[in-house]
């Protein structure tokens, strides 16, 4: 038993000088990569939906200084408005107090609306005027969301939600200088989307087209007979040791009606279609950054490894 507890100590102590002649960048290394390397086998299944609904006002430029029925006045154009929309968009578990989505999600529509007998080609004054409403969690704040257009995040400090979300694996987040990265990136990878067209949840394997890059954007080879992305619809890069990256979004747009009359009541909103990806950039993985360090700053030491750049080898931030 001594010889044992003696063989244990001088293992301990032999360890310990290991470590200690290594240097603390080494070490840290060391465990980024082990942690960049860990699984996050079905990340691309464990979609969520979340509902919210909005308000914003409408307008028209041309006001001749006469103001119909409804109508608020401003020096340039004459508004009406606020009304009511519902939305729901696809989110991923990014950490256990982080939800990723598309930003897609918060752009306006660009369908003219017609009230009061008047057209109104634009829109303003977006108000998120509910909580967001996770499906199968928890409700989350209307204040607890940021978005820079490509990306949304939205955060939770509800316990039970946390606990729910640290149970599913979390995306990795790809970004890249230009979608021709991706493109090189395919030899040795496959590339999934997950689409709700016509309602579905469906995983479909899709290959790059070539050619097809146009600054941020490019497309898919699609038959006519494949599902299509639509409006808030991800796009995955597989690795062939099975981990998982968000690389992109459908840049469909996302209809919504808002509610001027009953009618618009019951047919709320819609995904479209669209042929177009665009791929995330450093300044989606930085705006990341900045606003997670703003609101849970003791979270980035775990999102940082599922942030990366250009490759999938390991994460851009040390």
């Amino acid at each position: 038993m001594k010889k044992t507890l003696i063989a244990t100590y001088l293992l301990l102590l032999g360890s310990s000088t290991l470590f200690a002649a290594v240097p603390a960048a080494d070490v840290a290394n060391a465990i980024n990569s082990k942690v960049a390397a860990s699984g996050n086998k079905g990340a691309i299944e464990e979609n969520i939906r979340v509902n919210f609904q909005i308000s914003e006002s409408m307008y028209r430029e041309e006001t001749d200084e006469i103001e119909y029925p409804g109508e608020t006045l401003h020096y340039d154009r004459a508004e009406v408005g606020p009304y009511k929309a519902d939305l729901a968009c696809k989110a991923y578990a990014l950490d256990s107090n982080w939800l990723i989505l598309a930003g897609t999600c918060m752009r306006y529509s660009k369908d003219p609306v017609v009230a009061n007998g008047r057209e109104y080609k634009h829109r303003t004054g977006r108000e998120v005027i509910s909580s967001f409403a996770p499906e199968g969690f928890y409700a989350i704040p209307a204040s607890n969301f940021e978005t820079n257009g490509n990306v949304m995040l939205l955060w939770t400090d509800k316990k039970e939600n946390a606990a729910k979300l640290g149970k599913l694996p979390k995306v990795n987040v790809l970004a890249v200088s230009s979608p021709a990265k991706l493109f090189a990136l395919s030899a040795d990878n496959i590339f999934k989307i997950n689409t709700a067209r016509f309602g579905s949840d469906a995983i479909r394997e899709r290959t790059l087209k070539s050619k097809s890059i146009n600054g941020n954007k490019f497309q898919l080879d699609e038959s006519l007979t494949d599902l299509s992305g639509t409006a808030t619809d991800p796009l995955f890069l597989f690795t062939p040791t099975g981990r998982e990256f968000l690389v992109g979004y459908n840049n469909g747009e996302l209809a919504y009606a808002l509610q001027i009359d009953f009618n618009d009541i019951i047919h709320t909103y819609d995904g479209r279609k669209s042929k177009d990806y665009y791929s995330l950039s450093l300044n989606d993985l930085n705006f990341i950054k900045k606003v997670v360090q703003k609101h849970r700053p003791a979270d980035w030491k775990r999102i940082k490894q599922r942030l990366f750049y250009n490759q999938t080898a390991k994460p851009y931030f040390k």
